[in-house]
C-alpha cells in the first residue's frame, strides 16, 4: 500500500511542492532573460514590439534580459535555501500578481490581445495559482510540525492546573 508523501515527510524533510514551483517560474525567468540578452529582437517581435535604434535594444535588454535573469537567481537561491522559501514565494506571488494585473487592467483598456496575450496571460495566471498553493501547503505544513505550547498565564507563568480545592 502507498502511503502519501505527507505521511512520510519528516519535519526535517524540504517542501518539495513549493521548491518545485520556484523553480519552474525560475526555469521560464531563466529563459526569458536568457532570450532577451541573446536575441532581443527575435522576443520583442513575438509580442509585436519594435527595436528600432540600439537605445531601445540597450533597455529592453536590460528589462527583458538582465531583470529577467536577476529574477531567475533570485527563485532558484529561494528554493534550495529553507529560511528564504517562503519569503521567495511570496516575491513570486506579489511579482505574478502584478503582471496579471497589469495585463487584466490592460485587456480593460485596449480590448482583448490576441492569442499571445492570452496565452501570456494564462501563464501568469497559472504562476500565480501555484504560488498561492505552495504557499497555503507550506503555511500547513507548518501548522502540523509546530509543536503545541504549553498554556501560559497572563505573565508567561504555565496556567495553574484545574484542581479540586482541598482546603
Amino acid at each position: 500500500m502507498l502511503k502519501s508523501t505527507s505521511a512520510r515527510r519528516s519535519p526535517s524533510s524540504p517542501p518539495t511542492f513549493a521548491r518545485l514551483v520556484l523553480c519552474l517560474i525560475g526555469v521560464v525567468w531563466l529563459g526569458v532573460g536568457v532570450t532577451g540578452v541573446a536575441h532581443p529582437l527575435w522576443l520583442a517581435g513575438t509580442v509585436d514590439i519594435e527595436l528600432p535604434t540600439s537605445l531601445a535594444r540597450f533597455e529592453f535588454r536590460a528589462v527583458y534580459g538582465g531583470l529577467s535573469l536577476a529574477l531567475a537567481a533570485i527563485h532558484f537561491f529561494g528554493a534550495t535555501r529553507q529560511p528564504w522559501l517562503a519569503p521567495t514565494l511570496r516575491l513570486a506571488g506579489i511579482l505574478m500578481l502584478g503582471i496579471f494585473a497589469a495585463r487584466i487592467l490592460s485587456i480593460a483598456i485596449e480590448g482583448f490581445p490576441g492569442l499571445m496575450g492570452l496565452s501570456l496571460l494564462s501563464i501568469e495566471g497559472t504562476a500565480l495559482v501555484l504560488v498561492v498553493l505552495a504557499l497555503r501547503r507550506l503555511r500547513s505544513e507548518k501548522r502540523r510540525e509546530a509543536p503545541s505550547a504549553p498554556a501560559s498565564g497572563p505573565g508567561g507563568e504555565p496556567a495553574a492546573q484545574d484542581s479540586p480545592d482541598r482546603s
